[in-house]
């Protein structure tokens, strides 16, 4: 005889509910990895550029100021798999 097999109408089993305690696991898992994961980038700052106005108002002189810096960001290198 053949197996029986589910209707495909039917609705999936839910999957079983989590725990306090692993919720919190989880939670502090993720925190504690974030502590531990090297956030710098290489950066190399190609170029910056600065470019500045005097302007006269009735509220008196007035600076304005930009400045656009170009730089190029490297994702940090992959520690070297050990060799066997």
């Amino acid at each position: 005889m053949s197996s029986p097999k589910a209707h495909p109408s039917a609705p999936a089993p839910k999957p079983a509910k989590k725990t306090l305690a692993r919720s919190l696991g989880e939670f502090f898992g993720i925190l504690i990895n974030a502590a531990k994961t090297d956030v710098t980038a290489r950066r190399t700052i190609v170029r910056t550029d600065v470019q500045q106005q005097t302007i006269h108002t009735p509220a008196g002189e007035v600076t304005l100021r930009r400045t656009t810096i170009d730089e190029v960001e490297q994702p940090p290198r992959s520690s070297p798999e050990p060799r066997a």
